[in-house]
């Protein structure tokens, strides 16, 4: 990892919390209405199975386009979901070993 990919992490997570601090300190401040917020990333395919072991508690989905690897937050309010452009058939990607944790 770069040291700009290093410092972008590192501001992301920290800009993640202050937001959670934020609104944990002042309940009067409104978040955005009910449904499911995302945040997306992309990698090579080839390295979508070795994050796939990262997940705790993921799923492996596929879409016309992208094969994801989902984590749900809060009660499945938040998603961080990797994508990968769907080179493998969906029947080679469902024939994967399951990774840690996945559905």
């Amino acid at each position: 990892m770069s040291k700009s990919e290093t410092t972008d992490r590192v501001n992301f997570i920290n800009g993640l919390r202050e937001l959670a601090n934020f609104l944990e300190a002042h309940p009067v401040v409104p978040v955005p209405g009910s449904g499911c917020y995302s945040f997306n990333t992309f990698v090579k395919r080839e390295n979508l199975l070795a994050l796939g072991e990262s997940l705790e508690h993921g799923q492996k989905l596929t879409s016309a386009k992208f094969l994801i690897l989902r984590q749900s937050f809060g009660q499945d309010a938040i998603r961080y979901e990797i994508n990968a452009e769907r080179i493998l058939a969906k029947a080679e990607w469902d024939a994967e070993p399951a990774t840690k944790g996945t559905q």
